[in-house]
C-alpha cells in the first residue's frame, strides 16, 4: 500500500493497513470458531485453505502491474 501512495499518504495507508489486518485476524477467528463449532476442525481447515486459494487469484493478477517506484 505504501508503494501506491505519495509520501504524504503514508500515515493514512498505514492506518488502513492496520485496521484491515487486525480486523481480519479478529473477524477471521470468530468466523473460524463458528464454522468449527458446527462442522469440526477438518472441514474448518479445508474451508480456510479454499479461502486462501481464492485470495491468491487477485494477488497473482496484481503481480503484472508496473512497478510503482519507476514513476
Amino acid at each position: 500500500m505504501l508503494d501506491r501512495v505519495p509520501p504524504a499518504g503514508y500515515s493514512t495507508a498505514s492506518a488502513v493497513w492496520s485496521i484491515a489486518y487486525d480486523g481480519g485476524w479478529g473477524f477471521g477467528s470468530v468466523v473460524f470458531g463458528l464454522i468449527v463449532a458446527q462442522t469440526g476442525y477438518p472441514l474448518g481447515f479445508g474451508l480456510t485453505a479454499a479461502v486462501v486459494a481464492v485470495a491468491v487469484i487477485p494477488a497473482w493478477g496484481d503481480r503484472s502491474r508496473p512497478d510503482p517506484t519507476t514513476r
